[in-house]
């Protein structure tokens, strides 16, 4: 295993060890469910996403 392999293996399996310990939960209504989104599919689609115009401010188109 090479050194840049090592580390992301070992963080993958930690990651599953503490999925079978804390199942993982949506944040919004503490679901659980599977998958590494941190929002469940229902808590998810109702999300409401800021659109254009959402600041008109200079200094957001000088980023």
């Amino acid at each position: 295993m090479t050194e840049m392999m090592a580390p992301k293996f070992l963080r993958a399996a930690l990651s599953h060890c503490l999925d079978i310990l804390y199942s993982p939960k949506c944040l919004k209504c503490l679901a659980s469910f599977g998958g590494r989104a941190r929002l469940c599919a229902a808590c998810w689609a109702n999300v409401q996403f800021v659109m254009p115009p959402g600041c008109s401010n200079d200094m957001a188109q000088t980023r």
